[in-house]
């Protein structure tokens, strides 16, 4: 996704940062990933457990846990599109133009 990145000049190693990657898409995630550290058990889990097991970042822990919000969020709309599908294909074969041709 390339959103973390690294300051390395010379022999100075610095820390990493977040500034990369597609600001129009990471940018209306903030706050929702910032409410859904707080209260959906899933993901303020895997935030805590970055933060405090993994020592990482708490805005690196935060992107990374903004990932996972829209890899969950891509999930439902499969879900949700594969629902409408059987219920479009459910319909089609209700529809009484099928059993006027036979």
């Amino acid at each position: 996704m390339g959103i973390l990145i690294e300051l390395i000049s010379g022999n100075f190693i610095g820390k990493r940062m977040t500034g990369g990657g597609r600001r129009h898409i990471r940018a209306p995630l903030f706050l929702p990933t910032l409410v859904a550290t707080q209260y959906n058990p899933v993901i303020k889990k895997y935030d805590r457990t970055l933060v405090d097991n993994q020592g990482k970042c708490k805005m690196v822990a935060l992107t990374v846990a903004t990932r996972k919000l829209l890899c969950i969020m891509n999930t439902m709309l499969k879900i949700i599109n594969i629902g409408r599908l059987n219920e479009q294909k459910q319909l089609d074969f209700q529809d009484s133009r099928y059993f006027d041709s036979l």
